[in-house]
């Protein structure tokens, strides 16, 4: 299944980003303390038509947001789930309370990571040397290197 915004759920969106590092405390668009605070660079905010503001900034600005016609949640900024995020203990409580928040019972979470640069091109390569093909991969090395040898 691909999960990737598409052009139509892109329409009208604004994707915004503050300066600088700061320290910022996010809640529920009702006001509802979402965790601590967390020290974070450069926080963005995602909004535009169809998309519900799930978790906001302290400045209001959307930082989780739901699409209101597929349910698909975007979070604007990787950084508040990766290692860098996870780094104090603030950090890692913001993550697990967004992965709650999103996290429907016995259902997994799908991350698409590629509106933050993080698309991967499949190569012939790269392939032979992941699972499954790795297997095969070694295989031949070592008839070839077998084949080599006296």
């Amino acid at each position: 299944m691909n999960t990737s915004v598409g052009g139509h759920l892109r329409r009208g969106v604004k994707l915004q980003s503050r300066t600088g590092r700061e320290t910022v405390r996010l809640k529920r668009p009702d006001g509802a303390l979402l965790a601590a605070p967390i020290e974070i660079e450069n926080l963005r905010a995602w909004s535009g038509p169809d998309w519900t503001p799930i978790i906001v900034d302290d400045q209001d600005r959307p930082v989780l947001v739901m699409h209101a016609k597929t349910q698909l949640y975007v979070l604007a900024d990787a950084d508040l789930l990766s290692t860098h995020g996870l780094k104090t203990l603030n950090g890692a409580r913001t993550a697990v309370a967004l992965l709650d928040i999103v996290r429907s019972e016995d259902a997994p979470i799908m991350f698409d990571l590629t509106l933050h640069g993080m698309q991967r091109t499949r190569n012939l390569l790269r392939l032979m040397l992941e699972p499954p093909l790795l297997g095969m991969t070694l295989v031949l090395a070592t008839l070839e290197v077998a084949a080599t040898r006296p």
